[in-house]
Parts: C-alpha cells; structure tokens; sequence
C-alpha cells in the first residue's frame, strides 16, 4: 500500500463501508465515518481530515473549509457536503461555492 493512499468514494458501492488504511487512522476515522449523524462537530472532522482541531479552525476563518451551520452556537457540518468537497478536491470555499451552485443548476447534486 501507498504512504500516502488516497481514498476515494466513487471507488466503493453505495451502502458498503470503506476500508481505511491504519496509517490513514484506520478504525478512529472509519468510526467517524460510519456515524449515522448528518452533521458533524469539529473533533470528529479533524479526525476525518487528520489534522488537529486547531488547524481545523485555522482552516475554517481561513476560507479552506465548507461554510458551516451553527445551531445555538455550536458550528457543525454538513457530513454529505463534506464527503462531496473531499471529492472534489478540496477547494477553497469560494470556489467550493461556485462549484455547488454550477452543480445546483445543472441539476446535480
């Protein structure tokens, strides 16, 4: 296996777990991602990103994260967004923006 391996959704069937590399964080991130909620705090995306929870909000006032929701102050995000913006590279918001809103008028999601 790679040092680095890349993980992509669209190489798994809808439905099945994806296998995690150890060095990827292994059962900790397949956990993570297994979660049945829809949003998902702060601790859980950095561990879903592997970084640090303080590079996570350096990422987030930085533009580098999707837009997230705060509910009574308390900011979660999207899982499905995401698992969406990973795919698509993980753009900057900005672009990440214009990326879902192209998408939303082409029809797709």
């Amino acid at each position: 296996m790679p040092a680095n391996p890349v993980l992509k959704l669209a190489d798994h069937p809808p439905g099945e777990a994806m296998p995690i590399p150890q060095e990827a964080g292994g059962a900790e991130v397949g956990a993570a991602l297994l979660e049945p909620s829809l949003l998902i705090s702060a601790p859980t995306l950095g561990r879903l990103l592997n970084v640090s929870e303080a590079t996570l909000w350096r990422w987030d006032s930085g533009g580098r994260l999707p837009r997230g929701i705060k509910l009574g102050g308390v900011k979660r995000w999207s899982r499905a967004e995401i698992l969406a913006w990973v795919e698509h590279g993980c753009p900057a918001r900005k672009d990440w923006e214009n990326i879902k809103t192209a998408g939303l008028r082409s029809g797709r999601r």
